[in-house]
């Protein structure tokens, strides 16, 4: 089987899995069908403010609906991160990459676009049942000081402090951005740590798809 048959077949398994779990069974977490779903159920999220799309992502991420937590996810973000996927470049997603299942092949712009969710569903669940990720959610996470800042394309970008219960983890930061229709979406958690630079999930920081200050 060439590279690319066997891509296109983990697209199809990957495209499958995922969306058949999102239509049945993990739509926010709450086991309900689509046909329950008056609205889109992206509309059904609570992202009119900072702190409503951190509380979002953090109970998805405690649910392990990481299609949720994907769609909270800043496009310039979801795009970074299928790129570096695809590239093979996850050394900020997760501290072991030997963790993750493999891909082969490298896909289109099309197959990009179809996967991207599915992929990022399989490899967060696997990467967190392993603990490789840099990030722990599911201690308690208390909000606090929150700081509005401007990239330097005229966006809005908003600092969420948290303090958390993790030993691991004790401080971090939660950088959303304002989208169109003044709905806030997650760029990425960082990790303060002292005297270095902070490290950032899913993708770094300074990755130059993310717009920056």
């Amino acid at each position: 089987m060439t590279r690319s048959s066997a891509f296109r077949v983990v697209v199809a398994l990957v495209i499958a899995f995922g969306a058949g779990a999102a239509a049945m069974h993990l739509i926010g977490g709450r086991r309900r069908p689509v046909a329950a779903v008056r609205r889109p159920y992206f509309e059904t999220l609570d992202l009119a403010s900072p702190e409503g799309a951190v509380r979002e992502f953090v109970a998805a991420w405690r649910a392990d609906d990481f299609i949720t937590a994907y769609l909270v996810l800043a496009p310039e973000t979801q795009y970074a991160w299928y790129i570096r996927l695809s590239v093979g470049r996850l050394d900020s997603f997760v501290s072991d990459t030997t963790r993750l299942p493999k891909i082969e092949g490298r896909p289109t712009e099309y197959e990009q676009a179809l996967v991207a969710m599915g992929c990022f569903r399989t490899f967060t669940r696997a990467a967190k049942r392993a603990d490789a990720l840099p990030i722990d959610l599911d201690a308690e996470i208390r909000l606090g000081d929150r700081e509005e800042l401007q990239s330097r394309e005229g966006r809005t970008l908003v600092d969420l402090t948290a303090t958390s219960e993790s030993e691991a983890h004790r401080r971090l930061v939660f950088r959303v951005v304002k989208g169109p229709n003044d709905r806030w979406r997650l760029l990425y958690v960082m990790r303060p740590t002292e005297g270095e630079t902070p490290a950032a999930w899913p993708v770094p920081a300074d990755d130059e798809r993310l717009p920056q200050r």
